[in-house]
């Protein structure tokens, strides 16, 4: 009995901490996004600065073809290809949809709806997953896709 009461404490303390861990994270990518928001729009030289060195972008368009891993480098991401997909990198449609924050490896994860079902249409919803990665000190966008 106090092997199990010892176990569900360790499992209660970890789930707390590991709550409390993110939120600054959260906050910070949620930040992030508001501000590619700003500095797209005024057309800020700054903005390169909001992603990895490489960004994995599954849904980007390229002229010479991908790695194995759709991967592109930031300078020609944000020149080439970031137009494309701002529009899922909407800080209005992160802020209106109910997003989910998580950790994977040394990773975070955020995600959120991007079109709603529709169950006339049988149309299932759509969501952009951004994940997000410390290069620096900082949270920077490494990898933007989408499902479906």
């Amino acid at each position: 009995m106090k092997k199990i009461f010892f176990i569900l404490i360790i499992l209660i303390s970890c789930g707390v901490q590991s709550q409390e861990n993110y939120l600054e994270e959260k906050k910070e990518a949620i930040q992030l996004i508001k501000k590619l928001d700003s500095l797209y729009l005024s057309k800020d030289e700054k903005v390169n600065s909001l992603f990895a060195n490489n960004i994995q972008c599954s849904i980007c368009e390229i002229e010479n073809g991908y790695d194995n891993q759709y991967i592109i480098e930031n300078k020609k991401f944000v020149q080439n290809n970031l137009q494309e997909v701002i529009k899922l990198l909407d800080y209005k449609l992160l802020k209106d949809s109910n997003s989910t924050f998580t950790k994977q490896g040394t990773n975070f994860v955020l995600s959120y709806s991007t079109a709603n079902p529709n169950k006339k249409t049988e149309f299932e919803g759509a969501s952009a997953i951004v994940t997000l990665k410390k290069e620096n000190g900082n949270l920077k966008i490494s990898s933007i896709e989408t499902i479906p």
